[in-house]
């Protein structure tokens, strides 16, 4: 779910904390949804986002379409995990 503020919308991560972490060929990404919790009910394939924070993140199509070509600031707190992302609006 979001939360809608002046000039930008901030969108909590659904995924359950056990699934929030997932490696591919020895990179370790995030796991990030806005409805999923459990990554193996995602239909259709995983998409990876690169950031200019040098860290990877993967998403379900669904919130992919969501952040596309929008500005994002990824908040991770101080244990390295994603909880959540601002969209800035246009």
């Amino acid at each position: 779910m979001s939360e809608t503020k002046e000039n930008f919308q901030i969108i909590n991560n659904t995924i359950l904390p056990d699934f929030r972490f997932a490696k591919h060929d020895n990179k370790e990404f995030h796991v990030f949804s806005e409805d999923i919790t459990n990554p193996s009910k995602c239909q259709g394939d995983w998409l990876a986002i690169n950031t200019d924070k040098k860290i990877s993140i993967l998403t379900d199509n669904k919130t992919m379409q969501r952040l596309k070509n929008k500005k994002i600031h990824w908040n991770i707190n101080d244990e390295g995990v994603l909880f959540s992302a601002k969209i800035y609006l246009k």
